[in-house]
């Protein structure tokens, strides 16, 4: 099955990209991913297919964006809400924030406050580090 799209914006540098319905990998598929990005929607199937399947050695910065919806609540989402979140720890954020695995979480809209969860800036900074990820791996790591 062909894609409908392709990553754009900091999607396209992180090592893999989640999008509906693809998993787009760097020039290695099999390499351990350093930095991940998920569009927002497909956070649950992240967590219940994704996750389970990345080799337990892997550590990796998380990055989710895309939609107008907060996470892990999805407020101001009349229409949606992400399947398996909500505010309790043991939903699926919080396998997400408690996997080892996970070295930090930069999410846009996020509505709860964790150690390992920072705010991914929305807009395009006018910076050296414009659209780029390993300044964020940097300063995180």
């Amino acid at each position: 099955m062909l894609c409908p799209g392709t990553p754009i914006g900091i999607a396209t540098h992180t090592d893999w990209t989640l999008l509906v319905p693809c998993l787009f990998t760097g020039p290695d598929p099999y390499a351990l991913p350093r930095t991940i990005f998920v569009h927002t929607p497909f956070l649950p199937h992240f967590v219940e297919s994704t996750l389970p399947g990345i080799h337990k050695d892997a550590r990796f910065i998380l990055l989710s964006a895309g939609a107008d919806m907060t996470v892990p609540r999805s407020f101001f989402s009349y229409n949606y809400k992400l399947r398996g979140f909500s505010g309790d720890i043991n939903s699926a954020w919080g396998k997400i924030l408690n996997d080892p695995r996970v070295i930090h979480w930069y999410c846009e809209n996020h509505d709860m406050n964790h150690p390992k969860l920072s705010t991914l800036p929305t807009g395009e900074p006018r910076s050296e580090c414009s659209m780029s990820v390993s300044c964020i791996y940097i300063l995180t790591c």
